[in-house]
């Protein structure tokens, strides 16, 4: 049984806002999916839905601008910057990437999968339905070649070229087994296209690049291949029945290949004589997603984030690349971490273990953003780019496979629940579902959007839509069933819901913010001090209760306020996360377990220099000193204050058992300074009678008995 349960802690000197309340975390770095080399030490990279710019060889880059999903890159010869994408055809920018106009007029696909430029400044890009053509800096496209043209052999995966004269697309056709791929060749500028005489054996084309000798050399997904004759024939040059990661070469004429092998920890490998022999190169990471070297030689690795070499891979050097732009905000049972940035449809999952000190980026197999909740010590994660797609891992997030039979879950998923009744409930774009046989099956039980699902110490269900007048609904029957409760709230949009250690109910709305102190029955607003502008419209609330709210109706804005007295009155963090980026605005506030406030903002994540709790710490505690106070009050119901007091810094556990030895709770479970602690537990899920706490420091244990009432 799940029980939540809340740190009390308490200092001397209380927290007060200051002028380092806010700091960046630890940069947590993005790898790019798409490198184009510029002139001199520019380097333009794209991190899936974002566009970043290094104009000294990577050292330094750009804050990312959010795009689409981005599927290639190309340069014009006078300096215009083209980007292929899903879902939004084409984006251009006249100013080296610091905005972006979406174009696209002529193409009738909604994806564009590749993009190219000829030496003379035209503008070429494939779809699944052929190639198309602009003369005039992408305004406006003609197809030139479609399934008759191209002979049903029309859907572009990749295109290359040399020296901008000789160009090539190439096409994957997977509608057939096997599966093939063929080059197709233009002279002309792109008019005409000639396609080649023989497709690869039974796989298809996913990149390809183009040598200084005219050699195409492509990544498939069983080794690489390669073809002398302008994509008539082809020979594999090596790594057969390997998925091939990426395939570039240098300026001398070598071929680099990153591959996953069974047979070798290797990843990257270096050929200069045709494939005849391969030397490994040692990377940072194992997974390459991308390599890209310059004309100086420097090899450029996308791996968990993105590292240069400048001494043919004898060393590395990670590059800082921020990804903005941050969206969901979790943590887990076991107190990591979780946070979601990137764009708007497609984001990157990231998690830590030290409330935000350092950060890893998480592999899901999600295409967009990763919808992550728990159930015991499973992982989920959902896709809101598929409909009815959840990914599950087992083994702490090291690998996630994707539910067998997702029967009936439909919609895209916006929140998952695991909840204290042995359930998993999915907030979807088009209602909730629940699952009581561990995401075998999913049956519907509401019929709105929702965007975010929460669970009350006391076990009474939440969600939240975020739509004008629909915002908050509520189930007290384990998810069975649901009715809204907005009486108080108006017609405003619910954009944040938190639920304090009392179980009060805190809303953050494009109307302000709103408390409820009877499980959502009624609703009053609680910031309407004329001080507080502009209102705040997203919320958290910490293990002590104390109200955090922050943003603006529109605009950029990261303003900040704090309440210790459930919104009677507010006090204004004084440095506003502008002060220390002038871009950034809240995109969402979040309470983590130990104290740090965590802010998302559309220019990265930043959390509170210092906990915004207390901790009583006292100075006259001795070394050695180790003893459990008899909990208060007691008999309790439904909760009661443990203390505890350590003279040493060491790990601490407070666990919570019943007659039987059952572990229920575990209250605390890290290293501790020496001092004196106050947990709060819950039992409000539980069934009255005894318990033990008990409290382990090294190899030192005492207990203590508890009688819960009910």
């Amino acid at each position: 049984m799940r029980v939540k349960v809340f740190l009390l802690c308490f200092i001397a000197v209380p927290f007060v806002s200051s002028q380092t309340f806010w700091e960046r975390t630890e940069p947590y770095y993005a790898s790019f999916n798409k490198m184009y080399f510029g002139g001199g030490d520019t380097i333009y990279g794209t991190l899936g839905s974002g566009f970043s710019r290094s104009t000294n060889n990577g050292s330094t880059w750009s804050t990312p601008i959010i795009v689409n999903y981005v599927t290639d890159i190309a340069v014009a010869p006078n300096g215009y910057i083209f980007l292929s994408e899903n879902q939004q055809k084409m984006s251009r920018s006249t100013n080296k990437g610091v905005s972006w106009t979406i174009k696209g007029t002529g193409i009738n696909e909604p994806s564009c999968s590749a993009v190219m430029v000829t030496s003379t400044g035209v503008v070429l890009t494939g779809t699944n339905k052929g190639i198309y053509r602009s003369t005039d800096n992408g305004d406006n496209w003609t197809k030139v070649a479609g399934s008759a043209e191209m002979t049903g052999d029309s859907s572009i995966t990749a295109m290359a070229t040399f020296d901008g004269i000789t160009l090539y697309a190439f096409t994957r056709t997977n509608t057939i087994s096997p599966e093939r791929g063929y080059a197709f060749r233009s002279t002309d500028n792109g008019l005409t296209w000639t396609k080649g005489t023989n497709s690869l054996d039974t796989v298809a084309f996913y990149k390809a690049t183009v040598s200084s000798n005219g050699t195409i050399y492509v990544r498939t997904g069983n080794g690489v291949r390669y073809s002398t004759n302008g994509g008539n024939t082809w020979k594999i040059l090596g790594f057969y029945n390997d998925y091939i990661g990426d395939v570039t070469t240098d300026q001398s004429g070598a071929v680099y290949a990153s591959i996953n092998s069974k047979d070798t920890t290797a990843v990257l490998f270096k050929t200069t004589n045709n494939g005849t022999t391969w030397t490994p190169i040692r990377t940072p990471f194992n997974g390459i997603s991308g390599i890209g070297i310059n004309k100086n030689g420097n090899i450029f690795l996308s791996q968990d984030q993105l590292y240069r070499s400048m001494d043919n891979g004898n060393s590395w050097k990670a590059l800082p690349v921020l990804f903005p732009n941050v969206g969901i905000m979790i943590e887990s049972p076991k107190h990591e971490l979780y946070f979601t940035a990137g764009g708007n449809a497609y984001q990157n999952l990231y998690r830590s273990s030290d409330f935000g000190k350092s950060w890893n980026i998480v592999y899901t197999g999600v295409v967009g953003v990763p919808i992550v909740g728990f159930f015991g010590d499973t992982i989920l994660v959902g896709d809101n780019y598929y409909s009815g797609v959840v990914f599950r891992s087992t083994d702490n997030a090291k690998t996630f496979k994707p539910l067998a039979n997702n029967i009936g879950l439909g919609g895209y998923v916006n929140t998952l629940l695991g909840t204290s009744y042995n359930s998993v409930l999915a907030g979807t774009s088009i209602g909730i579902y629940r699952s009581t046989n561990t995401t075998k099956s999913w049956i519907k039980v509401h019929s709105s959007s929702i965007n975010s699902l929460h669970q009350s110490p006391n076990g009474i269900l939440f969600a939240r839509r975020q739509w004008p007048g629909d915002g908050i609904y509520r189930s007290i029957d384990s998810g069975s069933s649901w009715q809204q409760k907005i009486t108080g709230l108006g017609v405003t949009t619910v954009r944040s819901l938190d639920i304090a250690p009392n179980g009060d109910l805190i809303a953050g709305t494009e109307g302000g913010i709103f408390r409820s102190t009877d499980n959502a029955e009624n609703w009053v607003r609680v910031d309407t001090q004329k001080v507080l502008k502009p209102y705040g419209i997203y919320a958290a609330v910490n293990k002590n209760g104390k109200i955090f709210m922050g943003g603006a109706k529109s605009g950029v804005n990261s303003q900040c306020y704090q309440s210790t007295n459930n919104g009677t009155t507010w006090e204004q963090i004084e440095n506003n996360i502008l002060t220390i980026d002038g871009n950034a605005s809240l995109t969402g506030l979040f309470a983590a377990s130990n104290g740090h406030l965590f802010g998302g903002t559309t220019s990265g994540l930043f959390k509170s220099a210092q906990i915004t709790t207390t901790v009583i710490k006292s100075t006259s505690i001795a070394p050695g000193t180790f003893s459990l106070s008899q909990n208060y009050p007691n008999p309790f119901n439904p909760s009661t204050a443990i203390k505890f007091t350590t003279g040493d810094v060491g790990m601490v556990t407070l666990k919570v058992f019943d007659i039987l030895g059952r572990e229920v709770s575990t209250l605390v479970n890290e290293v501790k300074e020496a001092g004196s602690y106050t947990i709060n537990f819950n039992a409000s899920t539980l069934s009255g009678g005894v318990y033990y706490a008990q409290l382990q420091c090294g190899t030192r244990i005492e207990s203590k008995k508890m009688l819960l009432v009910k």
